[in-house]
């Protein structure tokens, strides 16, 4: 008997709901929005079949195939349909495309989902039996290893290093507190000094948060202490990133993951309830806080929205790609502006010491000259997936849909053998950022990678070669 799934359920009934929504939808709607049906429907029919060969492979919806098909089904279903309802608000200083360019977008991402979803048909046919055994096997069992002292409190050091390199001065704290827009970005001193910060600042909560695990598995409690400091350590040191949602939610999100996997926690369904709610409100939050502080900056404190629910409408159709704010690239791309060099300056980009002139020619770059007509903003992402396109073609689109489902698939079974803390936080905190490549470019996927992972990563790997105690509970 397969045992029950809730996440493939979930998966399933959203995209067949949002289907039957979107043909309901259409019977009532202006004839220029009748053209995001149809990719609306097909994108939801692929969902389905992406959901049903992850299940028949290994029995249950693996983290990162699910996450991707999940980001897939809402940036190429849920949030084309509130489009289709609600329209997209017209940015003051930004343009839209139109329905038919946007109707171009979603079947570009259509095919992008298309790619990935035969990548995990193929590893669902070519799947044996017993192989899918030994996979469940290791993923049952428990990470056990134990969590050095030393090598939390050397991420605590290191992680004061990078704070202290990103708020140099009083006023530098004082800037960030008070909610100047300038002096919540990234690192203002720019360089390899805020490569640097950048890569070390979220090694401070990491390792306060590691030795506060380890201190609940050696005495079952916590010294209370440690609580504000390391509430204070994500607000310094995660949300120093201009206020980036993900910055904050995605490491979070996966040392919570790592660390119940690690102490063999019961996670109960309310429990992913309240967490769930507690990330959305947090996400919003920031959202219209960054939002109001931009606004302030450019002087422009008109409230334009008129309701509480539009304004959420309309932060989800944003941050999901709407394919309306796209569809501007569309008509580029017929004038030849988009070429093979823009994609690779997007890959080097994130590189520390990559010349000014690469990197004032990446995708991203490009993508907002033609919302803003002017070089100064870069607040707006081109979809990963757009971007190959543009620069590549179809055959390109094609490469990149199947190298990441391969990556997906290759990170989840890197997930379920790792019996090292470490080392499953860095690989779960890689798994949530690849999930969401769908709606993030990439420049921004590798720069998270980068800032966020790699050097967690590198730490634990060198844990796997150094002879270790084993902990006895």
């Amino acid at each position: 008997m397969r045992p029950k799934n809730p996440a493939a359920g979930l998966l399933m009934s959203g995209a067949a709901l949002l289907l039957v929504a979107s043909i309901v939808v259409s019977l009532s709607i202006e004839s220029e929005r009748l053209s995001l049906t149809l990719p609306i429907v097909v994108q939801a029919v692929i969902g389905m079949i992406a959901t049903r060969a992850i299940v028949a492979r290994a029995g249950a919806v693996s983290v990162c195939a699910g996450l991707i098909i999940g980001f897939e089904i809402f940036r190429g279903c849920a949030v084309p349909l509130l489009v289709q309802i609600f329209g997209q608000e017209q940015p003051k200083y930004r343009q839209l495309g139109t329905y038919s360019d946007a109707a171009e977008v979603l079947w570009i991402g259509v095919g992008f989902f298309a790619s990935i979803t035969a990548v995990f048909v193929v590893y669902a046919l070519v799947a044996d039996a017993s192989r899918r055994q030994r996979v469940d096997t290791v993923a049952e069992s428990k990470a056990d290893v134990n969590i050095a002292t030393g090598g939390g409190v050397a991420m605590v050091g290191l992680g004061i290093v990078g704070l202290v390199m990103r708020f140099p001065d009083a006023s530098a704290i004082g800037a960030f507190l008070s909610g100047d827009y300038d002096g919540l970005q990234t690192a203002p001193q720019g360089g390899l000094l805020g490569f640097a910060s950048a890569v070390l600042r979220p090694l401070l909560p990491l390792g306060l948060a590691l030795i506060m695990v380890r201190a609940h598995r050696e005495s079952r409690r916590v010294p209370f202490l440690l609580w504000p400091l390391l509430a204070g350590a994500i607000v310094f040191a995660l949300g120093s990133y201009g206020l980036n949602r993900a910055a904050v939610l995605l490491p979070t999100a996966a040392f919570i993951v790592a660390s119940a996997r690690y102490l063999a926690l019961r996670i109960r369904p309310m429990w992913v309830v309240v967490s769930a709610g507690a990330a959305a409100a947090m996400f919003i939050g920031l959202g219209g806080l960054r939002e109001s502080l931009y606004a302030e900056r450019i002087g422009d404190g008109a409230a334009r929205r008129t309701s509480f629910v539009e304004s959420i409408v309309q932060t989800v159709i944003l941050y999901g790609q709407s394919p309306i704010q796209v569809a501007p690239a569309i008509a580029a791309s017929r004038e030849g502006i988009w070429a093979p060099e823009t994609l690779v300056n997007s890959l080097l980009s994130p590189i520390p010491g990559a010349p000014d002139d690469l990197r004032s020619h990446t995708g991203t770059v490009i993508y907002n000259q033609l919302l803003y007509q002017s070089s100064i903003p870069t607040d707006q992402i081109i979809p990963s997936w757009a971007e190959v396109y543009f620069s590549t073609g179809f055959l390109g689109l094609a490469a990149i849909g199947m190298f990441v489902g391969v990556l997906a698939l290759s990170l989840d079974r890197a997930v379920h053998r790792s019996r090292i803390l470490v080392r499953s936080y860095s690989l779960i905190l890689a798994v949530l950022i690849i999930g969401q490549i769908s709606i993030s470019s990439i420049s921004a996927t590798l720069q998270n990678l980068v800032y966020f992972v790699a050097v967690p990563m590198l730490m634990a790997l060198s844990v796997g070669l150094v002879p270790r105690r084993q902990y006895v509970r």
